[in-house]
């Protein structure tokens, strides 16, 4: 991905990038991509609450970190262990990358009400909400939630289980 040209802004956890390979995804085009930790517990029981709360038409599709998909677009110091973030990728006039609660944040457009104003609205104090994720990230595997759950669970529409990627 020609992270080289990339910049970072550390107050919004935001990087805009270069375009990835046209060539990657076999034909899959995704607007966006919610990037997470495949072998989170935690994660997947998030993802799981952000399926059941998305959008019908939200485009959104889903990939580990750990997975080809990211290697294409995210960041390496995003992907390299210890994973610490979950990553939303959006492809909207040009490229772009958001990482902690700035990826949380840019859930809200993907949620229905009430939850998309919510999250969208979360960090008002950024400090603190910066600080909560991180204390959460770095403790979430000692939380007794170290396997990951099954990420395609019975129930799900056609459509969502078409957008995970890897």
């Amino acid at each position: 991905m020609g992270t080289s040209a990339g910049r970072v802004d550390p107050g919004l956890g935001v990087e805009r990038c270069a375009a990835p390979d046209p060539g990657a995804g076999a034909g899959v085009e995704p607007r966006a991509i919610l990037f997470y930790d495949g072998t989170c517990g935690l994660c997947a029981r998030a993802l799981q609450w952000v399926l059941r709360w998305e959008r019908v038409d939200s485009g959104l599709y889903f990939a580990p970190l750990q997975g080809r998909w990211a290697e294409d677009r995210v960041p390496e110091v995003w992907r390299t262990p210890p994973l610490e973030s979950v990553v939303l990728w959006r492809a909207s006039g040009g490229e772009a990358v958001s990482v902690r609660t700035a990826a949380v944040r840019g859930l809200g457009p993907y949620l229905r009400c009430p939850w998309g104003g919510t999250v969208g609205g979360l960090g008002a104090v950024p400090w603190v909400s910066e600080a909560v994720y991180r204390f959460v990230s770095r403790h979430r595997h000692r939380w007794g939630v170290a396997e990951a759950c099954d990420l395609r669970p019975p129930g799900l529409r056609p459509d969502q289980a078409a957008r995970f990627l890897d």
